[in-house]
């Protein structure tokens, strides 16, 4: 089949049959295939569900027998189990222990779903220890159910994992500002607080943000934070702290 036949098969194929789910897994096994065609393959594996687990976890087995592994092959496969909650957590929880980082955030996305206390230490296990900031992001993301508990672990990503890491692009960073900002953007340890986070940045689409965040607050406290950014050398950032300051002086 050519790659339009392909994608429209992919699509209309609603009850899978054991031979669907074959051909879905060489799809997304292929290292040569169509990103196009192995994102509809994703998404119909989804669709599928439980009934595609069994293959999903045999194609592991194989995988991790053979002596030539394509990575790709593995971080596709481990995120198609990791999108069906019926998946058993032992797999989720062995993608934890993968060299390869974006295996192990697809662990604790599939932990996540499964939508059970149970796992919350391993998850904050990652938090804490897994050397990949958004591995990190993601378990704190997992962990955060609201109130408090979200703050504390946002914080903890950002003060900790994100502060200057070049390999965290400027939307999780602003993903994740803006979740704290739904809560406070004050610390009761003045050195934690967002505002101080904000001296730390090299990522000005991010120090951006926040300026903006301490500006709107319109707290005299926050003044100290925001003038020294009037001798930026980014324009942009030099001119935004310019019209904060004139905020607080009216």
């Amino acid at each position: 089949m050519r790659l339009p036949e392909k994608l429209k098969f992919v699509q209309s194929v609603q009850n899978p049959t054991s031979e669907d789910i074959s051909f879905f897994i060489s799809v997304l096994s292929d290292p040569d295939e169509n990103e196009l065609l192995q994102t509809a393959v994703l998404m119909a594996l989804k669709r599928c569900g439980d009934a595609a687990v069994p293959s999903l976890i045999s194609f592991l087995s194989l995988f991790y027998s053979e002596k030539s592994q394509n990575p790709e092959s593995l971080v596709r496969i481990s995120y198609a189990l990791s999108q069906i909650p019926k998946t058993p957590p032992s797999v989720l929880i062995e993608f934890l222990s993968s060299n390869h980082p974006r295996v192990r955030q697809n662990g604790v996305i599939g932990l996540s779903l499964q939508n059970d206390g149970e796992f919350d230490l391993l998850l904050f296990s990652v938090l804490q220890n897994d050397p990949d900031p958004t591995t990190a992001y993601d378990a704190a993301e997992a962990l955060g159910n609201g109130g408090d508990r979200t703050l504390y672990l946002f914080k903890t990503v950002i003060l900790r994992d994100l502060k200057q890491n070049p390999y965290i692009n400027s939307e999780k960073k602003l993903e994740a500002i803006h979740k704290i900002q739904c809560k406070d953007v004050f610390s009761e340890k003045p050195e934690e607080s967002l505002p101080a986070y904000s001296g730390r940045l090299t990522d000005d689409h991010v120090l951006w943000k926040i300026l903006e965040i301490l500006g709107n607050t319109q707290n005299p406290e926050l003044f100290p934070y925001i003038e020294p950014y009037l001798f930026h050398e980014n324009p942009k950032i030099k001119n935004l702290a310019e019209t904060l300051i004139q905020k607080f002086e009216k």
